[in-house]
């Protein structure tokens, strides 16, 4: 098990840094789902026919189970009201940190698939926070109806952070960025009635955020002010399981993610002339159910 940020309290006077910045901190990352990446694939092992095209409507859950679950819990359960300690400084910063990367969630997507030949598939899908393209390799097609598929995916992340649930005056959003690129490798059984696949998807996963911290929020304008910088990378490692029942080109469809995720990183402060560094290092269980509609043209 990979070790939690330790020595994160040297980053943050709290003789001289307000509560309420860090609280807003915590909560901007832990509760926006908008940066949490959509780990379903919702595809069969046969690749879309070429010359067809694919569409795929879909909802997923995320869970997060571990030291990341725990981090972020200490957020949702954190009492604001008063003068922090070193430790509860540390563990806030730190929950923050991990929420950036996996926080549970619910989201939507929408993907589209072409068949460019009867080997490869070209396909793109927008969720609320991400665009994905990939690109898939029908390596195994044996009859009357066994596949096996190899995919290549890259997300770029639209925004990372819902800004309306925290207070503009307290934390400015100086950037985020997030990139994820995905391998899954699936093998399956397709026919005009169902679809049945399973295999492993890997993810790795790179990030970095810049944040503006008002710490001194006494009077009606921002006495001071700190830069927080966050950047990382993530790796996870999961095995999928699907099923599409239906008729001939339309199917209702259901999977099943489960896995390990590990995030590790660096935060850094810069107050006036102060400038600190910290490390954090977690890793996890995430469970992803995921439903949709899958259709052929």
């Amino acid at each position: 098990m990979w070790h939690g940020l330790r020595s994160i309290a040297k980053l943050v006077s709290l003789r001289s840094v307000s509560l309420l910045p860090l609280a807003c901190l915590a909560g901007l990352l832990s509760f926006g789902a908008a940066c949490s990446p959509s780990l379903s694939t919702l595809q069969p092992a046969r690749t879309t026919p070429a010359g067809h095209l694919q569409i795929t409507t879909s909802a997923e859950y995320v869970h997060t189970e571990g030291q990341i679950r725990e981090a972020i819990g200490i957020v949702e359960n954190a009492d604001f009201g008063g003068r922090m300690t070193a430790a509860e400084v540390t563990e806030i910063i730190d929950a923050a940190t991990v929420a950036l990367v996996q926080p549970p969630s619910v989201g939507g997507q929408l993907s589209a698939a072409y068949g460019l030949t009867q080997r490869f598939e070209l396909g793109a899908k927008v969720s609320g926070s991400a665009i994905r393209g990939h690109l898939r390799f029908q390596w195994l097609r044996i009859s009357p109806g066994i596949y096996g598929s190899l995919g290549f995916g890259v997300s770029g992340y639209l925004f990372g952070f819902p800004l309306h649930t925290v207070s503009e005056d307290a934390v400015k959003v100086d950037g985020f960025s997030r990139w994820d690129f995905d391998v899954p490798l699936h093998l399956g059984y397709s026919n005009r009635y169902f679809h049945i696949w399973g295999g492993p998807k890997l993810i790795f996963t790179t990030f970095n955020a810049g944040v503006t911290l008002c710490t001194d929020t006494r009077s009606a304008t921002c006495g001071s002010t700190a830069a927080v910088s966050i950047g990382g990378t993530a790796a996870y490692v999961t095995g999928q399981l699907g099923l599409a029942v239906g008729y001939k080109r339309f199917w209702v469809a259901a999977e099943l993610t489960v896995g390990r995720v590990g995030t590790s990183g660096n935060v850094d402060v810069v107050q006036g002339a102060r400038s600190e560094s910290g490390v954090f290092a977690h890793e996890g269980l995430v469970v992803s159910p995921s439903v949709g509609v899958i259709a052929w043209f």
